[in-house]
């Protein structure tokens, strides 16, 4: 049981830290956004899919370390929160606590990366709109938009555009 704990409490801590890397990746592509740096947003795209793979096999990681508790709990580890987990592994309340604090942890860094997301989402847009600005000055049309918050060619004014390209 205590090797049990220990192993969760190092798994609960690489998440964090991953959750941390995750954070300072999303706070450099701000800045590649900002910068219109094309490239280093396509690797900090490549290195977000990176972690996030690594963040799915830590939660896989702690299914199989507390597997042989949950079933004595006939607990569902695929919608069960770390709380719940922690709740229901036999552990000495410190040990508890500290695993809870963790937990805290990375919330508090799931937190932060929804605000950055939300941040990055919204220099997204700010550019486009700036893209379209561009383009109807170009090509002489109004300020009608020639693409769509996705990115895409709006077709409803493909014909007017000067530049006309699918990737």
């Amino acid at each position: 049981m205590e090797k049990m704990n220990c192993n969760m409490l190092k798994t609960l801590q690489q998440k964090f830290v991953l959750y941390c890397d995750l954070v300072s990746v999303m706070a450099k592509e701000r800045d590649y956004i900002i910068n219109m740096d094309i490239e280093s947003m396509w690797s900090a795209c490549s290195e977000k899919n990176k972690i996030a793979i690594d963040i799915k096999k830590i939660k896989k990681e702690i299914a199989d370390i507390v597997k042989p508790y949950t079933l004595l709990f006939d607990m569902d580890m695929s919608d069960a929160d770390l709380f719940e987990i922690i709740r229901a592994i036999p552990a000495r309340d410190k040990v508890k606590s500290e695993l809870s604090d963790i937990v805290v942890e990375i919330n508090l860094k799931k937190d932060e990366l929804r605000m950055l997301s939300s941040e990055n989402e919204k220099y997204v847009r700010e550019y486009l709109e700036v893209i379209n600005d561009v383009m109807s000055t170009i090509v002489g049309a109004s300020n009608d938009r020639h693409y769509t918050y996705a990115g895409t060619s709006d077709s409803l004014v493909r014909q007017h555009c000067l530049i006309n390209a699918e990737v």
